[in-house]
């Protein structure tokens, strides 16, 4: 076998190791390429089963807009005008046939405009306007009379705009143009100049940001190939040391340094193509299994990862660039020993140097002033740099993957400080009423009412949020930085950090697709804002206008987002004495007495509000008391009859009209109700709500009491349903003048106040709250009754498929990052041993144990990883801002830009420095008492040196501060169980920076007994112990 086979051929140990590593690198890069262009893919195919329309761009020049519309694309001309001084929208519609799947409103007949209750002037989008009405148009042309007519749909156009025809709008002047674009016709010379958008974005924007994500990959080859330098470099250089004595040879026999560069280099080669085609192989069979386990654990994803010829197409390229690397460093590795003459090579290899010029790189440099203290006493300091460089890699993965699931958390589930309809799978599919905010802020809670419209403008997906400003801001911490709030319907603000990546600013005009409905709107964008985390990326929009782009109807919102440190004040008007707030009108068809203040009053029992004519309905008066009052007069129109001595009266209605039902007695302030008597009312049972259960926990159901009266005089049967946290359904049929109660049991609502319903064939006839104890921040479940209905089920489900797949992801990247991080750094680790393997030899001869080398190799070990660490999180921190500011890092259009709050670290390290020189305290009195302990127990107890002092508390605190932040970034709520990481955060962190500070006496004090009972015995012995006490109900949790 000739030295070239040998070399390229014979692997030792070390170089299967190498193979390892970078197959474990190749799967980090191979398994995410997968995962993204399988998820990209899978919801492009969910997009291919729906209609998306077509697009809709906005022109202010109508001859360029003609000209370059394509042939069957709907050219919608518009003219402002003004009316009694206000600016007004008309739109003219063509007489021909719209496109397929666009609705558009009929245009009327010429002299006229369709007008809905929202089309007047655009600062007051709800005025009502009167049908027939004759209204004085003045555009830039001329002045026009026109006669209103109804508006019976909306379709895509506005329902804030004026629909006339195209000759009443070239009449008025012609001032802009909005083109409607087919589907079938995209791309058809279409002015590539206008900002297009689709007329349904939702499912557009997860096809869109999806996309994003794969130029993220760029990102994660460029992080492949530092790790592949690294590992290369360290095993090629190891080779070459490993054989000096043989190159000597082979260098005076003949070999040349350019062969001999060429050989190594082919060796590297070899290596990464063997550990490149076994990494491929591991990334689909890795990520293959991390699917299988999301599904096992209930995750909604669809994955079904498959190598397709689009990931092909990326893979390849990818794959070649790591195989070109990794021959550039085996190159790099050996240049070193090429340039070396044979003697020099020899020298080297018997362990002597004659010069500088053959000493190992990095030895040129001079040393840096550490303290001796933190000094490695066997490796190299420079181990740092690929330490550092490895760890940085797998910082920026993180950081990026925590990032964008705190971007994503709140788009797929609400926050512990977000209303949202109880039952409701994510926000987009929730229904609220608006009014619960205007209550929650007469409690003094910012509340901030919301709509969710998922938008695409020019390719660029982004959320659009329906917000009233002001208390956006309140809610949000944001503040305007140019321009000022909207003020119409057509006018929006952004945040800087969309502006900055899609390039609108104050004055941009464009057009605004519906999210999941075919509409648009016209929108200029007049003011700029700042707003921390994600809602800095967002478009805010009126509500009036969000309602239009989505399916949330008039009065409803998706979510009300609340300040999470405020909770309601007692006695603020719109709340009850408990601070429940009580939004107008919540019990229609049962009206409260009107009373005089004239005496004791009477009051009826729940009386209906209508019935026919001559049906004979049963009436009770009583007085506040609730005791029933006889002799009483009962009046309806002309009829009049008095209570018996149960205080009920029979009372026959009179013919069709409008009437008072009245009580009157003397000596009593009269008690009066509306009745509507009408041929097509029907009869009505009367009921009410009362809750039964009190102090009511997390894991209660909580009990209402229905009571319903049948206040007719013949036999009932109606359908109730009574809805709170679930809905229960039952027939009732009662007998004239009958009262029926019933118990019912509702699910778990969770902590907060809900709302329960009662409902006669669909009519709510009474109304209540159940409140259950929990956090305060919660005060937003008010508004979790109401609808119940199940809304977007298409886009909820393919949205939930998203982000679903988006978590598999992230995990599936994490796990990846972290395996080719650990083998990495151990590659670099092993680098550096070899490196000092005499010296290693020395230390043994004279004499110290294989236990003693070890706790001094790891003592160095973490010498050199504490610093690297700092380093990586510095490196990875800077890479990933700057990925983001240039737009490489970008997911749903969020700027993936990891957030540190300066006054948040100074707070952290002003405690950590405080509780830290606490536990130094406690340890210095430990130390004063130790030699009377001793003596009192008869057992030697340990001193601690000044160093463990300060390294046992701080490292705590620092293992504290860790395992916060990673419980946050998961999203996981305050209190949360996260087993294992709670029993162990700051105890391995503190025996870690011991071990650092003051290795020999970590290595007297923490013998591997010892060891074992701190780090596996105690949390298992606190574990079962609570797990006992919670069985036995000792505990709510059992950890």
């Amino acid at each position: 076998m000739t030295y070239r086979r040998s070399l390229l051929t014979r692997w030792s140990r070390r170089d299967r190791l190498a193979v390892l590593v970078v197959a474990t690198v190749v799967a980090l890069l191979v398994g995410s390429t997968l995962v993204v262009v399988t998820a990209a893919d899978e919801t492009t195919r969910l997009a291919a089963h729906l209609n998306s329309t077509g697009t809709v761009a906005t022109y202010d020049d109508p001859a360029a807009a003609r000209a370059t519309a394509p042939a069957d694309a709907l050219v919608l001309p518009t003219a402002t005008a003004t009316l009694d001084g206000e600016p007004v929208t008309v739109v003219g519609v063509p007489e021909s046939d719209p496109p397929p799947g666009i609705p558009i409103p009929e245009p009327p007949d010429p002299g006229a405009v369709r007008a809905s209750s929202a089309a007047t002037a655009t600062s007051s989008p709800n005025t009502t306007l009167p049908t027939n009405a004759t209204l004085s148009l003045a555009g830039e042309s001329r002045t026009v009379q026109v006669r209103t007519v109804p508006r019976e749909s909306t379709g895509v156009v506005p329902s804030w705009w004026y629909v006339g025809n195209t000759e009443t709008v070239e009449n008025l002047g012609t001032t802009g143009v909005v083109v409607v674009t087919p589907d079938e016709a995209n791309g058809a010379g279409v002015d590539s100049s206008a900002r297009d958008a689709p007329l349904v974005g939702g499912l557009p924007f997860f096809v869109q940001g999806t996309e994003q994500l794969l130029a993220g990959l760029a990102a994660v080859t460029g992080g492949v190939a530092v790790l592949v330098v690294v590992v290369v470099f360290s095993v090629t250089r190891m080779t070459v040391e490993d054989r000096l004595a043989t190159l000597a040879v082979l260098r005076a026999t003949g070999l040349n340094r350019r062969r001999l560069v060429a050989l190594f280099a082919a060796r590297a080669a070899v290596l990464t193509a063997v550990a490149v085609l076994a990494g491929a192989a591991a990334g689909v069979v890795l990520t293959n299994a991390a699917v299988n386990a999301a599904v096992f654990a209930g995750l909604p994803t669809t994955l079904s990862l498959q190598v397709t010829p689009r990931a092909a197409g990326l893979l390849g390229p990818a794959l070649l660039a790591v195989l070109g690397v990794s021959v550039a460093a085996g190159t790099a590795a050996t240049l070193p020993a090429a340039r070396a003459s044979p003697a020099t090579l020899a020298r080297r290899a018997e362990g002597a140097t004659t010069d500088g010029n053959d000493l190992p790189p990095f030895e040129h440099l001079p040393k840096p002033a550490v303290p001796e203290r933190l000094r490695p006493e066997l490796l190299p300091v420079e181990a740092i740099v690929p330490t550092a460089a490895t760890l940085a890699v797998f910082v920026a993965v993180v950081l990026v993957a925590l990032t964008m699931a705190s971007t994503v958390a709140p788009l797929s589930t609400p926050d512990e400080t977000t209303v949202v309809q109880s039952g409701s799978g994510n926000p987009w599919s929730s229904r609220v009423d608006a009014d619960y905010a205007t209550a929650l802020r007469g409690s003094g809670v910012d509340a901030s009412p919301e709509v969710l419209v998922f938008s695409v403008v020019d390719g660029d997906p982004f959320l659009t949020r329906g917000v009233a400003f002001d208390a956006f801001a309140n809610v949000s911490q944001a503040s305007l930085v140019r321009g000022r709030a909207p003020e119409t319907p057509e006018e929006a603000v952004v945040g800087q950090g969309l502006a900055r990546s899609t390039g609108l600013d104050v004055g941009e005009e464009f057009a605004l697709g519906g999210g999941n409905r075919a509409s648009f709107a016209r929108m200029t964008v007049v003011g700029v804002y700042r707003a921390p985390g994600l809602y800095d990326d967002h478009l805010l929009v009126p509500l009036s206008t969000a309602r239009h782009l989505s399916n949330t109807g008039p009065g409803s919102v998706n979510l009300i987002r609340v300040s999470g440190n405020q909770t309601p004040t007692e006695g603020r008007p719109g709340t009850t004495p408990g601070g429940t707030p009580t939004p107008p009108g919540e019990v229609p068809g049962t009206e409260t007495p009107t009373v005089t203040p004239d005496g004791p009053t009477l009051c009826f029992d729940p009386v209906p509000d209508a019935g026919p004519p001559d049906a004979t309905s049963l009436v009770t008066v009583r007085d506040e008391a609730g005791r029933p009052v006889g002799n009483a007069t009962v009046s309806l129109g002309p009829r009049t009859v008095s209570t018996n001595g149960e205080g009920r009266a029979t009372v026959t209605l009179p013919e069709s009209g409008s009437y008072r039902l009245t009580a009157s007695k003397r000596g009593y302030a009269n008690a009066s109700s509306p009745f509507e008597v009408s041929p097509g009312a029907g009869r009505r049972l009367t009921g009410s709500l009362a809750v039964v259960s009190e102090d009511l926990g997390p894991l209660d159901r909580p009990i209402v009491s229905l009571a319903l009266t049948n206040p007719w005089n013949r036999t009932l049967s109606r359908r109730v349903a009574v809805a709170g946290a679930g809905t229960r359904e039952r027939v009732v049929e009662l007998g004239p003048g009958e009262t029926r109660t019933t118990e019912v049991e509702l699910d778990r609502p969770g902590p907060g106040t809900h709302r329960v319903t009662a409902t006669i064939d669909g009519r709510r006839v009474a109304a209540t709250t159940v409140t259950v104890r929990g956090d305060d921040r919660v005060v937003a479940a008010l508004a979790t009754g109401g609808r119940t209905e199940t809304v977007d089920s298409g886009l909820g489900r393919a949205a939930s498929t998203a982000f679903g797949n988006l978590r598999v992801l992230l995990g599936t990247l994490v796990a990846l990052a972290g395996a080719a991080a650990m083998a990495t750094t151990t590659a670099a680790f092993a680098r550096a041993v070899h490196s000092r393997r005499r010296t290693v030899g020395v230390y043994r001869a004279t004499g110290a144990t294989p236990r003693q080398l070890f706790v001094t190799v790891l003592g160095d070990a973490a010498r050199i990883a504490a610093p690297a660490t700092l380093l990586a999180l510095v490196l990875g921190y800077a890479g990933t801002w700057l990925l983001a500011r240039v737009g490489i890092l970008t997911a749903f259009g969020v700027s993936l830009v990891p957030s540190v709050s300066v006054p948040a670290l100074a707070a952290t390290a002003a405690g950590t420095l405080v509780l830290a020189l606490a536990g130094a305290a406690v340890a210095l009195v430990l130390n004063a008492i130790e030699p009377s302990a001793s003596d009192l127990f008869g057992v030697g107890l340990p001193t601690l040196p000044l160093a463990v002092l300060v390294a046992l508390p701080a490292g705590a605190m620092l293992g504290d501060i860790a395992a916060s932040f990673l419980k946050r970034r998961t999203g996981r709520q305050r209190g949360a169980a996260f087993p294992g990481l709670d029993q162990l955060d700051f105890v391995v962190s503190a025996l870690l920076l011991a071990f650092l500070a003051a290795p020999d006496w970590f290595g007297e004090v923490f013998t591997l007994p010892v060891l074992f009972v701190v780090v596996v015995a105690t949390p298992l012995l606190h574990l079962g112990t609570n797990s006992i006490a919670y069985v036995f109900g000792l505990k709510q949790e059992p950890y």
